[in-house]
């Protein structure tokens, strides 16, 4: 057992880092031993989901704004429309409550390409390069480049 903290609402593993998301919005970073070695990396109220990918931390914020930790805090978004991010390997990926599907490609703030924009699209999955969607209507799509 690595933990046993209650706070604990998410987990997210990326590269060889575990991080943990408390119901309080501050965030960790397991660095051993087990139980005692986590190390908090942030801590913002607002904080509603993480994901992780490659040696990088994402965290979404209820305003929508995506922030990244690789060792330091960078903002790379600000979107309220934001409902769900992804992260696989090195690739973001963003779903806005429009449905609209974006992938970070950067830099902070403008740099994202959008690769789809069906309102019945309810939630996306990534893994290493691919991206897979769920629609209403059960349909499951992949993303191909």
């Amino acid at each position: 057992m690595l933990d046993d903290n209650a706070a604990s609402v998410a987990i997210a593993a990326g590269g060889n880092n575990l991080y943990q998301l408390w119901s309080n919005g501050s965030t960790w970073k397991y660095v051993g031993p087990p139980m005692t070695g986590w190390q908090q990396i942030g801590d913002n109220i607002n904080t509603v989901a993480i994901a992780a990918g490659g040696d990088s931390l994402y965290e979404l914020h209820n305003n929508g704004h995506i922030w990244r930790y690789d060792g330091t805090w960078k903002q790379l978004d600000n979107n309220p429309a934001t409902k769900q991010i992804i992260a696989a390997d090195d690739n973001l990926f963003q779903l806005w409550s429009s449905g609209n599907i974006f992938k970070y490609v950067g830099p902070p703030m403008t740099g994202w390409k959008q690769l789809d924009n069906n309102p019945a699209t309810k939630q996306i999955i990534a893994a290493g390069d691919d991206l897979y969607q769920i629609r209403d209507n059960g349909y499951i799509l992949k993303y191909t480049r």
